[in-house]
């Protein structure tokens, strides 16, 4: 990962993409665990996950939920909490884009 001299930050993810949050995480504990569901409460956010080869299990409280994941996933995560957010989210419509890298060795 390199972090180019400048006024504002810019990562260069030189080792693939999920160099950029690697690097931007250094020093947090992080879990990785599929989500099977968030539930809010008075005491804050509680996360239903399973972590690899484990049962799941709620981690919480949290003042805090992060989402970085497309529309479409955290619709599934998260709870109807008849809030402007999940509206906005299903209004979001994902397209596919395909990218080819093509090299071609000349004469």
């Amino acid at each position: 990962m390199e972090v180019l001299e400048n006024p504002k930050d810019n990562y260069i993810a030189t080792k693939g993409i999920a160099a950029i949050p690697h690097f931007l995480s250094k020093g947090l504990k992080i879990k990785n665990a599929a989500v099977k569901s968030i539930e809010r409460t008075k005491e804050g956010w509680y996360v239903n996950a399973v972590p690899y080869k484990q049962e799941y299990k709620m981690y919480g409280p949290f003042d805090f939920l992060i989402f970085a994941m497309a529309a479409p996933q955290s619709i599934r995560i998260i709870p109807n909490l008849g809030t402007p957010f999940i509206n906005s989210l299903n209004k979001i419509k994902m397209t596919t884009t395909m990218i080819a890298i093509i090299t071609v060795k000349g004469n």
